[in-house]
């Protein structure tokens, strides 16, 4: 490969971790004198540029890492999340890795895990998975480590399913070694939607079609703005 060639594929692979951009979502858009600034504040690498005119990304900056994403109250930003679900122990299970564990990233790796906030949590909530199991590396020496991290969220979340009687969401952090067993157990949909086609020809199995009831939530479009409180479930009156 010449030099010309990988230098093309470097920026494509930059442009690729950029976050996708709603402006039309942004409450710079529609409100003259908006004073949000929560993507600027949550990226560690300073990339999100706020003046008195303009909001703007530097793109040499930004590493793609994703926390802007929570961060953003009205869901103007978005980033594809890779993940996978398995039944293990009669549960449905999410499986996310972060980019620094030792996944391998064909896998499919997210460049953090603590880019799922709380709407993300909402929406995997609704599509049935209560239990998700996470591949870190060494998350509080990291430079992308926030204490509103995934673990504050799934608080915050759990006592908003508690006041209306609902199942909490449990997250399990699990070794490489574990998360990997799991993740390669048979009769799987990989990435939380694709369907292998010999599976999809012979009909696949009984695990598969109850597998297909989640359609891949965290990256269906009109998930992405969706208000959290729209998101909740509505309490059980019956409990």
């Amino acid at each position: 490969m010449d030099n010309n060639s990988k230098y093309l594929l470097d920026i494509i692979a930059q442009e690729s971790r950029l976050p996708e951009i709603n402006a039309d979502a942004c409450v710079y858009t529609s409100v003259d004198k908006a004073d949000c600034k929560d993507c600027v504040d949550a990226c560690p690498k300073h990339a999100w540029v706020l003046d008195a005119y303009a909001l703007g990304l530097d793109t040499d900056a930004c590493d793609g890492c994703g926390l802007c994403v929570p961060a953003c109250p009205s869901g103007a930003l978005h980033i594809h999340f890779p993940w996978a679900i398995r039944t293990f122990g009669g549960l449905q299970i999410a499986l996310f890795a972060c980019e620094f564990s030792d996944i391998d990233e064909e896998t499919g790796t997210l460049p953090c895990i603590h880019a799922l906030g709380l709407r993300q949590l909402l929406l995997m909530y609704n599509a049935g998975i209560q239990h998700l199991l996470v591949a870190t590396a060494e998350c509080e020496g990291c430079t992308r480590h926030r204490p509103t991290g995934i673990q504050h969220q799934l608080k915050q979340l759990n006592r908003l399913l508690d006041d209306r009687n609902k199942p909490p969401m449990n997250i399990l952090d699990r070794s490489s070694q574990v998360w990997k067993t799991i993740f390669n157990r048979d009769e799987v949909i990989s990435q939380g939607t694709q369907m292998p086609r010999r599976h999809f020809l012979r009909g696949g199995g009984q695990l598969l079609r109850r597998q297909l009831v989640v359609a891949d939530p965290l990256n269906l479009p009109e998930g992405r703005t969706a208000p959290p409180g729209q998101l909740l479930p509505a309490a059980d009156d019956n409990v």
